[in-house]
């Protein structure tokens, strides 16, 4: 009997810098393989869960100013509840 059932929510990641952007695209390709569960605290209750990216998709970065300085990627992530 299948006692979880799998949830998504929807985030944003922002990034301060283009280090910081190097820095997950290292850990999303690097570390994570793309497919791979992780802990996260949820957006919402606070609470530590283990997650991953949905389909393995990070989203498209967007430039929220010049040189990609500040940037943004809006992603799903999906649960085991």
């Amino acid at each position: 009997l299948n006692t979880h059932v799998m949830q998504t929510i929807g985030a944003s990641v922002q990034f301060r810098s283009a280090q910081t952007v190097a820095d997950f695209e290292a850990w999303y390709f690097d570390n994570l393989k793309r497919i791979g569960w992780f802990n996260i605290e949820h957006p919402r209750t606070g609470q530590i869960i283990r997650a991953r990216f949905q389909g393995g998709k990070i989203g498209k970065l967007q430039p929220l100013n010049t040189l990609f300085r500040f940037a943004k990627r809006d992603l799903v992530l999906e649960y085991l509840r």
